[in-house]
């Protein structure tokens, strides 16, 4: 019985210490700490450049943009990482490629500009 106390002792600070290791490490603090979204509520049909610029057509998003945003041709939210990025600078970053394009990447694609910024496009169908 002590034996069995004391694995299960020493598994739950293996985990624990493990857990810590992993919330400190670069990569989950990049990506998961650091990263806000803004999901559009703009004109859909169809969206004009200036549109994707329009501050008014945007709202801070809390959270993963999954729930919101199925994939398809419609724009329905960006996330990129605060610590480079403000949300204007994203908004430029996706114009950018809409005019060079005239269409959206596929849901959840990055797009990286020419500084090495990188944003992610979600998209949804209506």
């Amino acid at each position: 019985m002590k034996r069995v106390k004391f694995l299960m002792v020493f598994v739950l600070l293996l985990v624990g210490t493990l857990t810590v290791f992993a919330l400190s490490s670069d990569s989950y603090r990049k990506h998961a700490v650091f990263q806000e979204c803004i999901k559009y509520n703009g004109p859909q049909n169809p969206v004009f450049p200036t549109d994707i610029l329009e501050q008014n057509n945007w709202n801070s998003l809390i959270g993963n943009p999954f729930p919101y945003c199925f994939g398809g041709s419609k724009l329905c939210a960006i996330c990129f990482e605060n610590m480079n990025l403000t949300p204007a600078d994203a908004r430029w970053i996706l114009y950018d490629y809409y005019i060079m394009n005239a269409s959206f990447p596929m849901n959840g694609s990055p797009i990286t500009d020419s500084n090495g910024n990188t944003i992610w496009v979600y998209t949804k169908s209506l």
